[in-house]
C-alpha cells in the first residue's frame, strides 16, 4: 500500500484534533490569507481523514530551521550559551532566506503539500522556534513582522508568563499576525522518561492549552530535546498530532517519517557560508 494512502487511512482512526472519538471530514480552504500586518499563510483548516489527492508527493525537500532564542545576551542555562543567537545574525539569515528566493511555510502546507492538496513555492522553509522565551516576542518577531516572514513557535504551555517566558497575551499577538503556535509539552521533559498517564497529560494538555487561550487548532509538536522512542510516537500519534519535528539534521519529509521530522538546528556559530551550505 502506497505511504500516502497509509497514512490517511491511518489519520481515520486518530481522535479528532478536539478530543472526540469521531473523526468527521474538516472543510479545505488552502488559498493563502493576508493578516492586517501583511503576513501571508494559509488558512486555518485542513482536510483529516481523507484520501490523499492526485497529487500528492512521497516526499518533498523543505528545511524546517530550529531555532531558540535571539537575543543580545545568552539566556540562563547550561545550553543558553549555543542556543542564543545574536539579533543581527538572525535578520542577516532572514535576509539571505529572502535574497536566495526562499519563502516560508508553515507545518500545515509541508503536510498539505504531501497529500497533494497544495503546491509548494519552489524553495520553500520553515522556521521554527522552541521554548517560548520572550525574546521570541520582544526581539524575533519585530524582524519577522517587518520582513513579512510566518514562523511557528513551539511553547511549553507550563511556563506561559513565567519570568523569561512570553505570555498569552503576546502569544495571542502573534497568532493574530500570521505566526503559528504549536505545542512544546506542558514541562518540556523528556517524554521518554515518562510513565503513559503522564505522558498522556502532557501531549493533550499543552495542546489543550493553546486551543484554549488562543483559539487556534494545534496540530504540531516538538519533540523536548528532540527525544522521543517508538512509545512516545504512538502516544503523540493518539493524542491527534499530524506530525512531530525533532532536531535530527535533515530536509526529506514524508508521510512515512510523519512523526519524525527532521529539521536544522540553527547555532549561534554559524557562518552565512554555513548557513547557505545547510540549506538545499
Amino acid at each position: 500500500m502506497p505511504a500516502v494512502v497509509a497514512a490517511a487511512l491511518l489519520l481515520t482512526a486518530l481522535p479528532i484534533l478536539n478530543g472526540s472519538c469521531a473523526r468527521p471530514k474538516h472543510e479545505v480552504s488552502a488559498s493563502p490569507v493576508t493578516t492586517a500586518k501583511g503576513v501571508t499563510g494559509p488558512s486555518s483548516t485542513i482536510v483529516i481523514g481523507r484520501a490523499p489527492s492526485p497529487g500528492a508527493m512521497t516526499s518533498i525537500q523543505v528545511p524546517i530551521l530550529a531555532y531558540h532564542f535571539v537575543d543580545l545576551a545568552p539566556v540562563q542555562g547550561r545550553w543558553g550559551r549555543r542556543l542564543t543567537i545574536l539579533p543581527a545574525t538572525f535578520e542577516g539569515e532572514m535576509n539571505y532566506l529572502l535574497n536566495a528566493g526562499y519563502r516560508t511555510i508553515t507545518l500545515d502546507q509541508a503536510y498539505q503539500a504531501l497529500t497533494g492538496l497544495v503546491k509548494l513555492p519552489a524553495k520553500p522553509v520553515i522556521i521554527t522556534f522552541d521554548d517560548g522565551g520572550l525574546d521570541n516576542y520582544t526581539v524575533a518577531f519585530p524582524i519577522l513582522l517587518a520582513k513579512k516572514l510566518t514562523a511557528t513557535f513551539f511553547i511549553p504551555t507550563g511556563y506561559v508568563g513565567r519570568k523569561g517566558h512570553m505570555t498569552w497575551e503576546q502569544l495571542a499577538s502573534m497568532s493574530k499576525a500570521g505566526m503559528r503556535i504549536e505545542s512544546h509539552t506542558v514541562h518540556e521533559v523528556d517524554l521518554r522518561a515518562l510513565d503513559s498517564t503522564r505522558l498522556s497529560d502532557e501531549l493533550t494538555m499543552s495542546r489543550a492549552d493553546i486551543q484554549q487561550h488562543l483559539g487556534v487548532k494545534v496540530r504540531f509538536l516538538a519533540y523536548p530535546g528532540g527525544k522521543y522512542d517508538s512509545g512516545v510516537i504512538a502516544a503523540a500519534r493518539a493524542s491527534g498530532y499530524l506530525a512531530c519535528v525533532t532536531v535530527t539534521p535533515g530536509t526529506a519529509l514524508s508521510l512515512d517519517n510523519v512523526y519524525a521530522w527532521p529539521r536544522l538546528s540553527v547555532t549561534p556559530w554559524e557562518t552565512v557560508a554555513g548557513f547557505e551550505k545547510a540549506l538545499p
